[in-house]
Parts: C-alpha cells; structure tokens; sequence
C-alpha cells in the first residue's frame, strides 16, 4: 500500500469523474476533479498536483496535450491516461510522453487501484532515487571542498616548514604567513605577557588573556574570534574578524609546533651573535693591553664586528 497522494482527474464526462474522485477518496487520497484541461493547468498553477489522470480525448484540449503542458509545469508530475479508445499506438504515444500506464474504458475499481499503485511506487522509487543522487552531488561537493581546502593547508604547511628551515628567515616574516593563510588581523607571539613578535595589529587584552591560559595549561584553546597554541613557554595567537573552527584550531597547533623550531632558531642565532661579539671584545682588549697606540682603531674595528654580527 503506497501512502496517499493528491491526485487530479480529468475527465469531459462528470458522471466518471465524480465516481473516480468518490473511489480515490475511499482509498485515503486527497482527491478532486475537473471537467476539462484548462481548469487542469489552472488548477495545478495553484495547488501541488502529485498525480494526474485524465481521458484521452476531451474537447478544446486533448489529453496527451494537458500532460505535455502540465509536466512543462511540473517535470516530476506522474500521469494516467483514461480511454475508450485504446490501441498499439494510442499506448506507445503515452509512454513516449512519460505516461505511467493507462486505462481502458470501462474499467473496474481494481483496475484502477492497481494502475495507481504502480504509479506511485514508481514515483516513489524515483523520488528515493533523486534524494539519493542528490544527498550524493553535495557529498561530492563537500568531499572536493574539503580537499581543496586540505590541499591549501597542507602547500601552507609546506611553506611554513621551508621557512623555518631557512634559519635566516626573521620571525616576523613567520608570523606573517600565518596570518595570511588564516586571514587574520593580528599575529602575535607572546611570552610571560609580553609581545616577542608581532605581525598585524597590536594585541588586545582578549588577546593577552588568551595567551596566558593556553600557556598555563599547555594546551590549544579557541575562542569566537581568537585562538592560540602553546609554543614553547609561551603562546602564538591569532586574531580576527571571522569566527574560527575546530579545523583552525587543529591547524594553528601544528604551525605552533614548527614556529617553536623557528624560536629556537632565532635566539640560537642570537647567542651566537652575543658570542661572536664577545670573542671580538675580548681580542680587542688583548690588543689593546699590549698597544694603547691602537686603541681607537681597535675599537672602530669592534663597533663594525658588532654592526655586521647584527646583521
């Protein structure tokens, strides 16, 4: 038993209409009828039409013609034909046109009930089968979305980890291709609340706040419009306009992981300056215990080590 339907029937003989309609009802459809094709179209342009029977032959408007012009109204309308004139060709037409059976006049209510039946569980399976390639489309949709957006974050990885591998490259300049990948206002490394690095805008106090807890706790948190993970004693913190998900937050935690290495690269790099000026210090004042005549120039040549060690 198919569930019920709203079914229209046409027919130019009311008598077999109202007696159609009647038997429909009975069978729990949501039944009604007109004498003729125009009302049919009328009709169907105000209400949702689930099934249309009509008579073949009807004056002003044939029935093949109402199914052609109801189906430009509604492509997945289902349709039975009626007639007493019944042949080879009059059923090779109607199943040309997308008509789903059809009934010779005079025909008795099992007839009847068993051509609708067929109907509507096509229509169903149909129906089943559109929701089905439908819920599939927007998977697909979904699935090449999420690659694509899978494939970006995985080139930005790539070029953040060549970054920090190229141990010359400032923090800065890491921080900077964080926030454009995550289009974010600010970028922010802090540690014991003060800003290390920056790129964007200063941090506000919900920036600040945020860092303390993830640095407390070692672990990422998000909120609304912010987000931080954990780098080293400190946190790195994103800030912007546009909330955040859990998928940012997932990926600003591995990018924290490679801006630590960058961390340590960068105040490596700074011992060894302080080193390297040290050793130069050091000689100069060996030099200059053993000749005071060179001492002017003994220290022009450590103001340029100093200068060059800077850069």
């Amino acid at each position: 038993m198919v569930a019920p339907v709203r079914i229209l029937v046409v027919d130019d003989e009311e008598q077999i209409a109202q007696l159609l309609t009647g038997a429909l009802r009975s069978e729990g459809h949501e039944a009604d009828y007109v004498t003729d094709g125009h009302a049919a179209l009328d009709r169907m342009r105000q209400d949702r039409v689930d099934l249309l029977v009509t008579d073949l032959r009807m004056p002003r408007m044939g029935g093949m013609e109402l199914i052609r012009e109801a189906k430009a109204l509604d492509p997945d309308l289902d349709t039975l034909i009626m007639t007493a004139f019944a042949s080879e060709d009059t059923a090779v037409g109607a199943l040309r046109e997308g008509v789903a059976d059809y009934l010779s006049k005079p025909f008795g209510m099992e007839e009847v009930r068993e051509a609708i039946e067929k109907a509507l569980t096509n229509r169903a399976m149909r129906l089943e089968k559109d929701q089905r390639v439908n819920d599939l489309s927007e998977e697909v949709a979904s699935t090449r979305e999420d690659l694509h957006q899978h494939v970006n974050d995985l080139s930005y990885l790539h070029d953040l980890t060549r970054q920090i591998a190229d141990r010359s490259t400032p923090l800065r300049e890491c921080l900077s291709l964080i926030g454009r990948h995550f289009e974010a206002e600010s970028v922010q490394f802090i540690e014991h609340g003060e800003v290390i690095e920056r790129a964007g805008e200063p941090p506000n106090t919900l920036a600040l706040d945020l860092a303390r807890r993830t640095a407390r706790t070692r672990l990422a948190k998000r909120t609304e419009f912010g987000m931080a993970a954990p780098v080293g004693a400190g946190a790195l913190v994103v800030s912007r306009r546009n909330p955040f998900d859990d998928r940012h937050l997932r990926l600003l935690s591995i990018s924290a992981r490679d801006f630590g290495l960058a961390v340590e690269n960068d105040r490596l790099h700074a011992c060894r300056r302080r080193d390297y000026i040290g050793i130069v210090a050091t000689l100069i004042e060996a030099v200059e215990a053993k000749d005071r005549f060179n001492r002017g120039h003994s220290r022009r040549v450590a103001e340029l080590a100093s200068r060059f060690a800077h850069h």
